[in-house]
């Protein structure tokens, strides 16, 4: 799992990965997100997301 520090447009998943929110990514794609953004993902370790994508959705439907 990794949090977004910075608003990105994720080109595999077609989707903005707004700041605050945390998503699933195995270990390569962190490393390549990693890679190719520096500084706007980081690792979660052992800890409760904050909010999910799928939060995000849910409210800007509701909204």
């Amino acid at each position: 799992m990794v949090e977004v520090l910075k608003e990105f447009f994720d080109l595999k998943e077609n989707v903005i990965r707004k700041v605050g929110t945390t998503f699933e990514a195995d270990g390569a794609r962190q490393k390549e997100l990693m890679e190719k953004l520096p500084g706007f993902i980081s690792p979660v370790v052992g800890t409760v997301p904050k909010t999910t994508t799928e939060e995000v959705v849910t409210q800007g439907i509701e909204a």
